[in-house]
């Protein structure tokens, strides 16, 4: 293959690669052995019919698509090489020609790396303090503890009524137009009140329920649910047998013991590694602090115009990954994400936007110093990093993260990593 028509301008490279007949042709009979036995064609075995059956099926075009995508790399790759530029993230392709007589051709564009000009990155200063260890702050940490233990043991409340946060032990019986239906039937049923288990205005009419008390419980079912009961009004006849409540402890050795896994038997000695655990973690955001400050810095130091697409594209991956959080199809097309994230334009200028550009920048000072200084990554490291990641997912592999995310983008993050290191490393704390 060979490139033509390349051009490169301030922001965009453009260049078409060509595969000559010979080597095309080549191509696409790999590909066909590659792929032969994922296509079934009527009267063969699979992966036994011949490249001709299937041109005589389908024309020469039969297994073009995987060659293409085949040769769309290594060709794009020869390309960068050829006009000696770096990429910002991946191309377009357009243009695509192919035949058996005259070979294929494809053009690609892509954004170029913006350049940065470094200032001054190494003997930086600033402040690492690290904040006493308060009261206050052991005894939240307790209160914490306490509650989560309270939610392992659980007491019959018999002194008030039913409220959120209770299991209550229920019977209901539902009735449509006086007729009970099925599915609406259920004895000595456990409810927790408050977790939206049951039909909207169910769990809020059992609270206030006294145990041993019968009450009628009028709802209207949403008109999203079964066709049978969609938008109908039921009544459902409910006894509470029972209400059962988290019960939390009183502070004191025996809960000391519990909270630390019967590590210590006094309070005032679980209070004295509280707060050992607290200064260590004081400690680590100090230097967090720390290396925060002095990569503000350094990246305020830097000079480096970012193409407004680029920008663009980094907000595109700060809304997604809000998506994540919310577990919404990471399909869904950016105006779409904006409006079921509720984001508002102000939200877009003053967050947003921001929060894109201040990740691209940080991205760009740690490549640049990476890049000065000659920094480089070993295998050792890049399978380090992706152990990290898998320990992380349970049940991934380290050879799944590097197939998932790919060997280049785990290399780029550990040399992030190590440029990052490089400039905290050489900072001075003042104060």
């Amino acid at each position: 293959m060979y490139i033509k028509d390349s051009s490169k301008q301030e922001q965009t490279a453009t260049f078409t690669v060509v595969i000559p007949p010979e080597e095309f042709g080549a191509a696409v009979e790999k590909a066909y052995e590659d792929n032969k036995g994922k296509h079934q064609l009527e009267g063969y075995e699979a992966g036994q019919a011949p490249l001709e059956a299937y041109r005589e099926k389908y024309g020469e075009t039969a297994f073009f698509q995987e060659t293409l995508s085949s040769l769309a790399m290594s060709a794009y790759q020869d390309g960068l090489e050829e006009l000696a530029v770096k990429p910002a993230g991946q191309p377009s392709v357009g243009n695509v020609t192919a035949t058996l007589e005259d070979g294929a051709s494809m053009t690609f564009t892509v954004m170029l790396y913006p350049q940065v000009k470094l200032g001054q990155y190494k003997g930086l200063r600033a402040e690492k303090r690290i904040l006493p260890v308060t009261d206050e702050e052991i005894e939240l940490e307790i209160e914490a503890a306490r509650k989560k233990i309270g939610q392992t043991r659980m007491a019959a409340v018999t002194d008030r009524p039913a409220q959120k946060g209770d299991t209550t032990d229920i019977d209901f019986d539902g009735f449509l137009d006086g007729e009970c239906f099925e599915g609406g039937k259920a004895e000595h049923y456990s409810l927790v009140l408050g977790t939206g288990t049951f039909v909207p205005g169910f769990e809020e009419q059992v609270e206030g329920m006294q145990t041993g008390e019968d009450r009628d419980i009028h709802i209207t079912f949403p008109e999203d649910y079964t066709p049978d009961l969609a938008g109908k009004p039921v009544v459902f006849k409910v006894h509470l047998h029972g209400i059962m409540a988290p019960q939390e402890p009183e502070i004191d050795d025996a809960f000391a013991k519990d909270a630390s896994g019967g590590k210590f038997k006094s309070l005032e000695a679980y209070k004295a590694d509280l707060r050992v655990t607290l200064t260590g973690r004081h400690a680590a955001e100090a230097e967090e602090r720390f290396g925060n400050a002095v990569l503000t810095q350094a990246i305020d130091n830097m000079r480096v115009d970012i193409p407004e697409k680029m920008i663009q594209d980094q907000i595109g991956k700060v809304l997604q990954s809000y998506a994540d959080r919310f577990g919404i199809d990471p399909q869904t097309p950016a105006e779409e994400l904006i409006r079921m994230l509720g984001i508002t334009e102000t939200i877009m200028k003053e967050n947003i936007e921001p929060q894109a550009i201040s990740q691209l920048r940080s991205s760009f000072l740690l490549n640049a110093v990476a890049e000065a200084e000659g920094l480089t990554v070993s295998e050792e490291e890049i399978g380090a990093f992706a152990d990290q990641i898998a320990k992380a997912n349970f049940g991934a592999s380290r050879e799944d993260v590097i197939r998932y995310f790919g060997k280049a983008f785990i290399e780029e993050e550990v040399l992030k990593d190590k440029a990052e290191g490089l400039i905290v490393k050489a900072a001075q704390v003042i104060g």
